[in-house]
């Protein structure tokens, strides 16, 4: 009997750490992800990750987080966290693991307070350039890798702040700051009083947005999601939850 104990108990701790449900985190940013009226999550990055989960039969539950707290999480590298819908950067692969794409951006947009002489034409790199105007940028956020080497390059004058982008364009509409970033998706249900929307023409094309998990969850469960998301890629149907618009941002 201590014998069939022992390996009863051996046979648990054998158990494969995937079996464990996935925590994937999201925070309120349509239309990329947003909670529903009824307590679903969903949006443009949500919903085919949502499809990929049910094919791929990955257990899982969602949490809302702020996004800093989910770059800790996966940092700490603790439990089976995931962050959803990050870009993909060599800081972040040396510290988690990455989904194939869930979703590719539509080239970003520069909010500019609207006191300012910028025409809708006017490139990037002239914009980087204005040594007078300070650059609002999201602590720890990435702006796509291309985007950031224009940043490194350059250098503009910026300030951080970990405000949500709503909030944001607002510091920009206050004056205190002169422009900052923002993805064309968010723009279109975005407030603009007080800013103007431009697209340089020189801005670089969208980046994709991934999965980014902890190296606790195995390279299985991923590769597993990545098979789920390239079968529905070919047609594969799944189940879709009923749509909801994104609310637009205050």
């Amino acid at each position: 009997m201590p014998h069939q104990i022992l390996l009863f108990a051996a046979a648990l701790v054998a158990q494969p750490a995937a079996a464990e449900p996935l925590t994937l985190h999201y925070f309120e940013r349509p239309p990329f992800y947003y909670t529903r009226p009824d307590g679903l999550p969903t949006g443009l990055v949500i919903e085919p990750l949502r499809r990929a989960l049910v094919v791929a039969g990955v257990a899982h539950r969602w949490q809302t987080t702020p996004s800093n707290r989910q770059l800790a999480k996966i940092e700490a590298d603790k439990a089976m966290d995931c962050g959803v819908g990050w870009f993909r950067t060599p800081e972040r692969e040396r510290v988690g693991r990455f989904s194939a794409p869930l979703y590719r951006d539509r080239p970003q947009v520069v909010v500019v307070d609207a006191t300012k002489p910028v025409h809708g034409s006017a490139t990037l790199a002239r914009l980087l350039a204005e040594r007078d105007w300070v650059f609002l940028r999201r602590e720890r956020f990435s702006y796509g890798n291309a985007l950031d080497a224009m940043l490194a390059a350059n250098r503009p004058r910026e300030i951080a702040t970990s405000e949500p982008i709503a909030a944001m364009v607002r510091m920009i509409a206050a004056g205190r700051a002169s422009y900052t970033f923002v993805s064309a998706e968010e723009a279109g249900a975005m407030r603009q009083d007080g800013v103007r929307v431009a697209t340089p023409p020189d801005m670089p094309a969208g980046e994709t947005r991934h999965l980014w998990c902890s190296r606790r969850v195995p390279a299985e469960t991923l590769a597993r999601l990545d098979a789920a998301l390239a079968r529905l890629a070919d047609g594969e149907r799944a189940p879709s939850a009923p749509s909801a618009s994104p609310p637009r941002s205050p």
